[in-house]
């Protein structure tokens, strides 16, 4: 005899999707007739709650309906830009045509807000602009975009350089608000440590010179492994340059990748953004702004990579091309070099 059973998880999730239905059902009524009343600012928030619990293309519409009368402008026509998708991709004509009329009338009312970048912060390394704790991309840079009236915030960071932040208050319906980002202010340094370089001890007339705490050989030691200055002090630099060198290739080839990711997460991104009649307005799904976001990180990523990779590569050109000509080194004398990977970034350290 064979006994046939359904799996434990497939009942609970199929009654879990049940109950969220029905609940979100009965937030819908209970929105519906909120709105027959002319309260809606109490029926959108059931509106979007019974979204979350059952997405359906008729919730988005009321919900759209609701926020615009209560004048959430730029939220309302993005949910209608939704319904006009969502009616196209099941070829719902009428439906879709009628959609699409509330955007286009909705649309010369909407508050916007431009993010314009000055050409001196442009040029700052690792610049991040962001608008209500949302990064933007440098593409959105300049574009005015619909948001919903109230203040918003504008901020800027980069490396090396104070944060900029500002609010910009948009309240009127129609209106077109700019907010340029000025060149950021560089960053204080902190003061150098009084005890990082300790003095040096000169000896008395006529005495040895006293030891080095840090060196297990006297100062007069002969032993072996005890290392003397070195004849050639163009070795070292010109070794130094090489490592340096290759430090800036490397770090060359990695903005390279992180460009290329930032590139093909922004294209991705555009893909699931809808672009109003005319191009004066954008929109995006929560896939493409995230994508978009990915492509922000990648950019700045990439940028600091490009930066880092070219001081270095310049700076390991510059200690090869002027290191003195090779001379004699005494035997037993020796030059270390290496690249210290830290929190701080890419270090050369060396012993010569």
């Amino acid at each position: 005899m064979t006994a046939v059973t359904r799996a434990p998880d497939a009942r609970a999730d199929a009654d879990d999707a049940k109950k969220r239905k029905a609940d979100a059902l009965a937030l819908f009524q209970e929105a519906r007739k909120l709105t027959a009343q002319g309260k809606y600012a109490e029926a959108c928030p059931k509106l979007e709650a019974s979204l979350q619990l059952n997405p359906g293309t008729g919730t988005r519409f009321y919900l759209a309906d609701c926020l615009e009368h209560v004048g959430q402008l730029a939220s309302a026509w993005i949910h209608y830009v939704d319904v006009v998708d969502a009616t196209a991709a099941a070829g719902q004509k009428a439906k879709e045509k009628y959609a699409r009329a509330r955007v286009d009338a909705l649309e010369p009312r909407l508050t916007r807000l431009a993010v314009v970048v000055s050409d001196g912060a442009r040029s700052t390394p690792g610049l991040e602009v962001m608008r209500d704790d949302a990064v933007l991309v440098e593409a959105q840079w300049g574009v005015a975009v619909p948001v919903d009236p109230g203040p918003h915030k504008v901020s800027a960071t980069a490396i090396g350089a104070k944060r900029w932040e500002t609010t910009a208050k948009v309240d009127q319906e129609g209106q077109t608000v700019t907010v340029t980002i000025p060149p950021l202010e560089r960053a204080e340094s902190a003061p150098p440590s009084a005890t990082a370089h300790p003095a040096a001890t000169t000896p008395l007339p006529g005495t040895a010179p006293l030891p080095d705490p840090a060196s297990p050989f006297p100062a007069d030691s002969t032993a072996p492994g005890h290392r003397k200055p070195m004849s050639d002090p163009g070795s070292p630099l010109r070794t130094a340059g090489l490592v340096a060198g290759g430090v800036g290739l490397v770090g060359l080839a990695i903005g390279a990748g992180f460009g290329m990711n930032a590139l093909s997460k922004n294209r991705e991104g555009t893909e699931h953004c809808y672009v109003s009649k005319g191009g004066a307005s954008k929109a995006c799904t929560p896939q493409g702004g995230a994508l978009l976001d990915d492509s922000a990180a990648a950019a700045a990523a990439s940028t600091v990579s490009f930066i880092a990779g070219g001081v270095a590569l310049a700076t390991g050109a510059a200690l090869v091309l002027f290191a003195p000509p090779a001379k004699a080194r005494s035997r037993g004398t020796g030059a270390t070099t290496g690249v210290l990977l830290g929190p701080d970034g890419i270090s050369l350290v060396g012993r010569w």
